[in-house]
């Protein structure tokens, strides 16, 4: 699947997740190989760049985990260092951005409300008092235009 950086981020950003989940999400996004949604991505730059604490940064890759929108590999490397891949599920991120707009879709077209002059009310009811006045301006008038 060929997608844009633009397209696959911005059906992440609207998902139905938590704020913090879609801004970690985004920046995921933007630290990874656009051509393969992989790559390494510390938390520490991660929290940096999404302005959040590394704390948050951990909740929320275990959230995109356990929702199945990220994967994580770690990875040793030959001094010891651990270092974790990031895999994108860009699939799963636009599949489930697909059925949650047609699910609003299918909601816009049941609801019934939607038009509150569908009755043949012609005029809402006011909701400020009528702006011209009931009685002229008592503030006399002179000829200065001051």
């Amino acid at each position: 699947m060929s997608l844009t950086f633009n397209s696959l981020s911005d059906a992440a950003m609207s998902l139905d997740l938590g704020l913090a989940e879609r801004v970690v999400l985004y920046h995921i996004c933007r630290l990874l190989t656009w051509s393969t949604w992989s790559g390494i991505a510390s938390i520490k730059r991660i929290a940096h760049r999404a302005k959040v604490s590394d704390k948050t940064v951990q909740r929320c890759i275990a959230s995109l985990i356990k929702e199945k929108l990220l994967t994580r590999q770690r990875r040793h490397s030959q001094y010891g260092e651990v270092a974790s891949m990031m895999i994108i599920n860009a699939e799963a991120i636009m599949e489930r951005f697909q059925l949650q707009e047609a699910s609003a879709v299918q909601d816009f077209d049941q609801d019934e409300n939607l038009n509150d002059f569908a009755d043949g009310q012609s005029d809402p009811t006011p909701s400020q008092p009528d702006p011209t006045p009931s009685q002229p301006d008592p503030t006399p008038r002179t000829g200065c235009p001051i």
